[in-house]
């Protein structure tokens, strides 16, 4: 006779008996080859600030076509939330869709580390790592996508803490515009002060 994993896609061991009387023989058989990808629009989160990441789950068989209406788990190591639909927790059901494809939005809370997201079904899984972290490295002011008018100036604050939130203290920075100038100059320096903060006016 010939077996045949026929439409199951799940990874699993399968159990062939055979029998006549009350004699039985039988063998395990191991079905193989779904796999899961998981990936994320971002490798660092920051710490209790509300930073979100979306994340990519796929689902494919041995032979490379994607595995639909499959429900996976995922699972946040720190507690993070993990949003699906209209749940959210630190472990989610998400179902593929006809791509094999399922999405979900991670996002870092206050405990800073390695968030390990784990996704798991189809009798396999997938793990990925994401940095929470409390250091901060970018501008408070102005805006991204802001617009400054001809003709007037504007402050430009950038704020430095370290992994563990701790300010970074009189370090020097320097801001390069290639538009506008500092007093004339198209770059100029500016030091952390004890807040963190460095501050230019840009013209």
């Amino acid at each position: 006779f010939t077996f045949s994993a026929g439409a199951e896609k799940s990874n699993q061991v399968a159990t062939i008996t055979a029998t006549s009387g009350s004699i039985q023989k039988s063998i395990p058989i191991t079905i193989t080859g779904t796999t899961l990808s998981l990936t994320s629009t971002k490798s660092s989160l920051l710490a209790g600030a509300g930073d979100s990441t979306t994340l990519t789950v796929k689902a494919i068989d041995a032979n490379g076509d994607p595995v639909p209406s499959a429900d996976l788990t995922l699972t946040s190591s720190l507690g993070d939330d993990i949003t699906a639909g209209a749940t959210t927790a630190s472990s989610v059901t998400v179902t593929t869709n006809t791509s094999g494809l399922a999405t979900a939005t991670l996002t870092a809370l206050s405990t800073p580390g390695t968030d390990t997201i784990t996704v798991s079904g189809l009798g396999t899984q997938k793990t990925l790592a994401i940095n929470v972290t409390n250091a901060q490295f970018g501008f408070n002011s102005p805006a991204q996508d802001s617009t400054l008018a001809v003709n007037t100036s504007e402050d430009l604050v950038v704020t430095w803490t370290d992994a563990a939130g701790a300010p970074v203290t009189g370090k020097t920075l320097t801001f390069t515009a290639n538009n506008g100038n500092f007093g004339g100059a198209s770059s100029t320096t500016a030091v952390t002060d004890s807040t963190a903060q460095a501050t230019v006016t840009n013209t």
